[in-house]
């Protein structure tokens, strides 16, 4: 008899150590599943991460394009040329200079003030000015 439960009882063990190990692999495959969507989530937000990054850019230089466009054309060329011809350039104050084109000389043509080199009116500084603000 004694004999007969030793035997129930180790074969009892042996179906408990097999549940337990059958729920531990469970959790695992839980945690692992868990794991790979946890992963999928971040590849999903580093590329739409990476779009905007690529779409910001993609926007400055179109906006870039369109103040050198505006630059160039008719409501910006004479004041632009001479203020090019004065030493002065695109982005040229960023860098602490006082050779800015837009900083330094339209907006002070604009202004009424002389800059040396520029004979372009106040008028043609403010229209020229107007449509960097427009966009135009």
């Amino acid at each position: 008899m004694k004999s007969m439960i030793l035997v129930s009882a180790l074969a009892l063990s042996s179906l408990v150590h097999a549940e337990e190990q059958n729920a531990v692999e469970k959790k695992y495959e839980h945690g692992k599943s868990m794991l790979q969507g946890a992963k999928g989530k971040i590849s999903e937000a580093k590329a739409k991460a990476a779009e905007a990054k690529a779409d910001k850019k993609a926007e400055k230089n179109a906006k870039k394009e369109t103040r050198k466009a505006i630059l160039a054309g008719p409501a910006c060329a004479k004041v632009v040329q001479e203020c090019n011809s004065s030493g002065f350039v695109p982005g040229g104050n960023k860098d602490g200079g006082d050779n800015g084109l837009v900083a330094d000389c339209l907006a002070k043509v604009g202004q009424g003030h002389s800059v040396t080199g520029v004979t372009a009116t106040k008028e043609d500084a403010l229209g020229c000015l107007k449509a960097l603000k427009d966009g135009t």
